[in-house]
């Protein structure tokens, strides 16, 4: 019965280390895309665009521009 028990514990063992290997490699994996990503300057809000739409009083967009407002003339 004890040899039975430990050939168990050393199946189980084995099983585990399987596992734990997988589990570290798929880590570096991750790592590494990690790490690609912030070299290559692409972050997760790369892709987003800013689609708001800013509307400054006429007093300053025309000091912003340097343009003076425009006025509108009557017609006689």
């Amino acid at each position: 019965m004890s040899d039975s028990f430990l050939e168990n514990q050393v199946r189980r063992i084995r099983e585990l280390t399987e596992r734990m290997s997988q589990v570290s490699e798929q880590r570096e994996r991750l790592e590494q895309a990690d790490r690609d990503a912030k070299g290559s300057g692409y972050g997760p809000l790369h892709d987003v665009r800013d689609v708001r739409v800013f509307n400054a009083p006429a007093s300053e967009r025309s000091i912003a521009h340097d343009t003076p407002p425009r006025r509108r003339r009557r017609r006689r």
